[in-house]
């Protein structure tokens, strides 16, 4: 080429070729980033100055500004993103990805002139297109330059609305050039994104852009711009942890794609999408996409066996084939491998098992496999030195065999604890470690033989195994390589993190320490510096902070945590969606939180001056103490999403904007439920329908930047003596938190914190006592017998074991209380806590219990005050048994109601009929027949004007789909369906329905119904921890209404504490008279039974209640049996402002 200039420039007329050439060759300079490029720029910007060519002029100095701010494979208009093609199924590029996500663009002083240089030399040469380039590129810069700030700065916002008008004037000027129009539409949908701008046609406007590809021949042209956002998506989630704005760019970038038929892109949008979600733990929305994006895999599959055979014959065509095989192998083992990570935590076995048989066929039968084997199984001088291993087909068989078994073990273990069976759940570990015994050690072995091992909480044979590691077999054999400066951008971040995590699962600080020194040798940044995801360094630090802690570093550790802090912060800030925000403190997030709080206490031991806390950003009140500082972290972990349901209710009250996203996200969040579900029926198959309808006619189906900022103000901590000040005096709150590593306890009263202990107890070691207990619970019958009084002493051992832990160190200032408030984590969020053993009696007989799902939650729910004068009560129940509700389901076992009851009746609750009776008679109104209510109509109940709400149908807990969950009256009414009701009443009581809640959990949620029933607004509800016995409900709700009727200012807790306690006291005589008094008064009622219904409800009821009296003999009317099951959740402490105890509610 520079032969060819050489040659024409003699000839005059040949000027403009010459020029043309010049610009070639200094673009190649650029390219190459040669040592003469300034030179060769300095050349052609004098030769056309020479001419006065203006534009030309303007061209170098748009590509010298170019050229400085963006590296060759790189580009402003790329928005400093490498829009390169990817083989991986969630878009992962491991080549560039380390690049990409800290390639920095330093619009600096200079390029700035440059730019303003080249747009004047433009205007002089009143080269519109000219103008219009530099204008895209300045709107760009200002873009990435905005994407590094803050949400709620206000330079962003002002570099946001410049950087759009820039846009808008590229646009004019570009005029009928189509291909420049589209990339900027393209820009324009993005910096609409950033903005948070809610428009209805973002998506029309990005499938605009796949037509014209296809309709003006440029495919190119389109399919880049696809590729910059869904770069862009990937770049929103990874690097700012951007949850919302990364999802609207992956959908535009779907809807290029499609539009354009550019079907291996728009299957990676999908799969990135299920892969993000199954980051943010939100396994309703992971299933949605993962399915999606298999319907397509077959597409996938085909354009490249198409582009195989379509391949020439010829050498050229034959590495053509070879390059699409090796991306065929690459999508296909990427997307089974992402997909069996997905379906392993949705502990669906029977569906990863059916993937994992795809899996083998693959392996065994997929022509992209064999070739791959082929070249991996010889000694191929043309792959990369990490793969030129004769083992390593081998042993990533063997590895993905391992982790399969341990899959599948962690499951049957999960499943069984669930079910409260810990036997089983133990055996499903000892023969995974029995099979594991009979392998050689190796990486994957020893993986996750400590993996299975940290689940059952044997950390002395964890740190055998540990012990059996070398470093080099810690690093997957490859620390050698690591040390030579080879791999860190592929395999190290993975491998290095692991090692640390290991370390800490078996408990060795000491040669965690040692792996730091080794990691931070080879990769002094890494615990700086984001490598691969937001998500992963969240992880690493905490890991890191751990282990620091326990190297007496504590300075490194808090500061470190606080990063990893903000990073969680900043993800929950920016997910405006609710199930994604909802799930996204898990465990190991969770970790980060406590460890903050042990730094704090042993500060605080050490006596350490509160001064230092001063070089920190921890967002506290300045006047807090150590212990509040140890307080507010445990709490930043706790039930944060009630807290964002609770703080919204407060902001959105009353404003349209508000409704309008309390619906949207109502609505969203009931059709992914429903689009999750394996098998739909024909109601909800209609519902779906409806509900996108609905949410396509609802403000474009986006929100504001608006609504983060409300986030972010919702996530404020309260001022430790607000917290203080919403106990009350008579009451002291117990928070625990239990962990792999330990557990804290705090005991709280209105003077502050009055103990906080750190203890070595972990969530496995308390899990044994407590499964055994509730266990023994319900195997119980309440009927005297020798075997019933074998499990009451078994139930009081085990409680002696859990209240050493939770009530021993704190039994003095408990007995100066009345009330006693827990705030607890697994395996203690479901226990009868009233029922645990103190000073030799139920605790419930010395003081009120009632539980909360954190502080916070507590202070925000106690300042909704009272808005009857009398406990209004609405009394639901069924008159008679009624078919099964359509579509109603058994999700406990799995399988779908229509499939497995079709025909089967509720079984008729009597009792609950006659607690209706009961129940309404004493609050002067009369119960409704719950078979006769819709939907829509409960909801207005529990939006209406009644205090309390009482329940006593029939319902059912999907353990599975716990927003699924519903209660039986006319239709179902789901959990699920609370989200969309903001309550006026104080109490909800489920006394029949929803049975089961104590079933073990693996999180700090209560199947996800605490934080919703409590999110709704109401101060409290009751609900039941397994089913129970239909009298025995009868008998405690009686009492504990008559309490709320007879007591003037009676709070729920103790108004609760003394129905069982009367219940706890009770002999048959007792009983007897009880049930008198019923039959004496209803014979007076006969007459007004008919006039309101009545007749329905007592029934049988004479029946039922003189059988009863007969059996009373056989009855151990004290066991807890009766009484355990019920608890008391939310604000215990509420009390109706009663003024006359004559003035009833009647409805």
């Amino acid at each position: 080429m520079v032969s060819l200039k050489e040659r024409l420039e003699p000839f005059s007329d040949a000027g403009p070729l010459v020029n043309y050439l010049a610009r070639l060759i200094l673009e190649l300079h650029l390219a190459c980033r040669s040592p003469s490029a300034a030179q060769e720029l300095n050349r052609c910007y004098t030769a056309y100055e020479h001419i006065s060519d203006y534009a030309g002029m303007a061209n170098c100095k748009m590509m010298e500004a170019d050229s400085r701010l963006s590296p060759p494979f790189a580009s402003p208009v790329s928005l400093n993103l490498i829009p390169a093609d990817s083989a991986s199924a969630v878009g992962e590029e491991h080549i560039w990805d380390p690049y990409e996500l800290h390639l920095p663009l330093d619009y600096s002083q200079e390029a700035q002139e440059t730019y303003a240089l080249a747009l004047s030399l433009f205007e002089r040469a009143n080269c519109e297109r000219g103008q219009a380039a530099v204008l895209l590129r300045q709107a760009c810069c200002l873009h990435v330059l905005a994407r590094q700030l803050s949400i709620d700065d206000d330079s962003r916002h002002t570099m946001l609305k410049e950087a759009g008008e820039m846009l808008d004037q590229a646009q004019l000027l570009f005029g009928v050039d189509e291909a420049n129009l589209m990339v900027v539409l393209g820009h324009q949908i993005l910096l609409d994104i950033s903005r948070g701008v809610n428009t209805t046609t973002i998506h029309d406007r990005a499938t605009e852009i796949g037509k014209w590809g296809v309709d003006a021949g440029n495919e190119k042209v389109a399919h880049f711009i696809g590729l910059v956002m869904l770069r862009f998506a990937k770049h929103e989630y990874a690097k700012f942890s951007r949850f919302d704005m990364a999802t609207r760019a992956y959908e535009c970038a779907y809807e290029c794609f499609i539009a354009l038929g550019d079907v291996v892109p728009a299957f990676q949008t999908l799969a990135a999408r299920a892969w993000m979600q199954h980051g943010m733990y939100n396994s309703a929305a992971t299933i949605l996409f993962i399915d999606r994006a298999r319907e397509m895999f077959e597409s996938v599959l085909s354009y490249y066996d198409q582009g195989i055979s379509n391949a020439p014959d010829t050498e050229l065509g034959k590495m053509e084939s070879r390059g699409l095989l090796a991306q065929r192998f690459q999508i296909i083992s990427s997307f089974l491998n992402k997909a069996k990570s997905m379906y392993l935590r949705m502990k669906e076995l029977e569906v990863l098992e059916e993937w994992q048989t795809q899996h083998a066929w693959f392996i065994e039968h997929d022509k992209s496999f064999q070739f791959m084997r082929e070249h991996l199984e010889k000694d191929d001088a043309k792959l990369p030195t990490r793969l030129r291993d004769h083992n390593l087909w081998q042993r990533s068989l063997v590895a993905n065999a391992i982790h399969m078994k341990f899959a599948v073990a962690e499951i049957t273990f999960d499943r069984h604890l669930e079910d409260g069976n810990l036997a089983d759940a133990e055996q499903a570990f000892a023969s995974f470690f029995n099979e594991m015994s009979l392998m050689e050690p190796g990486y994957s072995r020893d993986f996750f033989l400590l993996l299975a091992y940290n689940r059952v909480g044997d950390h002395r044979q964890a740190r055998v195994v540990l012990n059996s590691m070398t470093d080099s077999v810690l690093f997957n054999d490859l620390l050698e390589r690591f040390l030579e400066g080879r791999g860190l951008q592929g395999e190290f971040p993975d491998i290095a993190g692991n090692a640390l995590n290991v370390c800490v699962m078996a408990r060795d600080m000491k040669r965690g320490y040692q792996l730091i020194q080794t990691i931070s040798q080879i990769s002094p940044s890494f615990f700086e510096n984001i490598v691969e995801s937001a998500s992963d360094f969240i992880f690493r630090l905490a890991d890191y902070s751990i282990i620091m802690l326990n190297n007496d570093h504590p300075e490194t550790a808090f500061r470190k945590l606080l990063k990893a802090r903000e990073l969680i912060e900043l993800r929950r800030t920016a997910t405006i969606d609710a199930d994604a925000r909802g799930s996204s403190l898990v465990t190991h997030l969770v970790n980060v939180f406590l460890t903050l709080t042990k730094i704090c206490l042993r500060c605080e031991q050490a006596g350490i001056p509160l001064a230092v806390l001063s070089f920190y950003e921890h967002g506290h009140s300045e006047n807090a103490s150590w212990g509040d500082h140890a307080l507010l972290f445990l709490e930043e972990a706790r039930a944060r999403s009630v807290l964002d349901s609770l703080q919204t209710v407060d902001h959105i009250s009353g404003a349209t904007s508000g409704k309008t996203l309390s619906e949207i996200t109502y609505k969203r969040r009931a059709l992914r439920h429903l689009q999750a579900l394996r098998v739909r029926n024909e109601r909800q198959e209609r519902e779906q329908a409806q509900l996108e309808a609905e949410l396509r006619d609802l403000a474009g189906n986006s929100l504001s930047a608006s609504t983060e900022e409300f986030i972010q103000a919702t996530n404020a901590s309260v001022d430790p003596a607000l917290l203080y000040g919403c106990i009350p005096g008579n009451a002291v709150v117990i928070e625990a938190s239990f962990s792999p590593h330990g557990s804290l306890i705090f005991a709280i009263t209105s003077a502050g914190i009055e103990n906080a202990r750190e203890e070595p107890v972990t969530v496995s070691d308390l899990r044994r006592p407590v499964l055994e207990y509730l266990g023994l619970m319900q195997q119980m019958t309440g009927i005297k017998s020798s075997e019933e009084d074998v499990r009451k002493r078994q139930v009081d051992e085990l409680g002696e074991q859990i209240s050493a832990v939770l009530l021993k160190p704190f039994e003095d200032t408990i007995r100066t209380k009345t009330h006693v408030i827990f705030s607890v984590s697994d395996p203690l969020t479901a226990f009868p806590l009233s029922a645990l053993p103190f000073d030799g009696e139920p605790l419930l007989a010395h003081v009120a219990v009632s539980q909360i799902p954190s502080l916070t939650v507590l202070y925000h729910l106690s300042r909704r005050q009272a808005t009857t004068a009398a406990p209004t009560v609405s009394v639901f129940a069924k008159t008679s048994a009624m078919p099964a509700v359509e579509g109603a389901t058994r999700h406990a076992n799995g399988k779908d109601g229509d499939e497995e009851e079709e025909e089967e009746e509720e079984q008729v609750l009597y009792m609950a009929r006659i607690e209706a009776v009961n129940i309404a008679r004493l609050f002067a109104t009369w119960p409704i027949e719950a078979s006769r209510v819709t939907r829509r109509e409960f909801r207005e109940y529990i939006q209406g004007g009644s205090a309390v709400l009482h329940i006593g149908t029939h319902g059912d807990v999907d353990h599975h789909h716990p927003l699924l969950s519903f209660i039986s009256i006319g239709e179902e009414f789901r959990v699920l369906d609370l989200l969309e009701v903001q309550s006026r009443a104080h109490l909800l009581v489920f006394a029949a329905c929803l049975s089961g809640l104590g079933r073990a959990t693996l999180s700090n949620e209560v199947l996800g119904f605490t934080h919703v029933v409590l999110g709704t607004g109401c101060q409290a509800y009751i609900g039941t921890l397994w089913k129970v016995n239909d009298f025995g409900s009868m008998l405690l709700m009686t009492l504990f209404y008559r309490q709320l009727k007879d007591q003037h200012a009676i709070s729920l807790a103790e108004a609760m504490r003394r129905a069982q306690h009367d219940m706890l006291r009770l002999d048959t005589e007792g009983v007897r008279l009880f049930l008198d008094g019923l039959l004496d008064a209803w014979a007076a009622m006969d007459s007004a039974c008919d006039d309101h219904g009545l007749t329905g409800f007592l029934s049988d009821a004479r029946y039922v209640l003189a059988t009863t009296k007969m059996m009373l003999d056989q009855l151990d009317l004290a066991s807890p049996f009766y009484w355990a099951s019920f608890m008391l959740v939310g604000y215990g402490d509420f009390k109706f402002a009663v003024q006359d105890s004559n003035e009833f509610g009647i409805h």
